[in-house]
C-alpha cells in the first residue's frame, strides 16, 4: 500500500464520474486562464481577482 491507499481504492476513485464541484472548478480554471493568456501572461492572482473579468463566486 502506498501512501495508505489501496490499489481496488485507487481505481474505484479513478473511476467515479467527476463531481459538479469538480466541473465548476474546471471551468472556472479555463476562465482565469483565458484571462492570464489575454493580459500577455502578466496578470497574476491579484489583477485576475481586480480586474472585473474573473468569475465571481461565493465562497462557502
Amino acid at each position: 500500500m502506498v501512501l495508505g491507499v489501496s490499489r481496488s481504492g485507487y481505481y474505484a476513485w479513478d473511476k467515479r464520474p467527476q463531481s459538479d464541484r469538480e466541473k465548476e472548478n474546471e471551468a472556472i480554471m479555463e476562465q482565469i486562464k483565458e484571462i492570464h493568456k489575454k493580459s500577455g501572461r502578466t496578470y497574476g492572482s491579484r489583477k485576475i481577482d481586480n480586474s472585473g473579468a474573473a468569475p465571481k463566486w461565493d465562497a462557502c
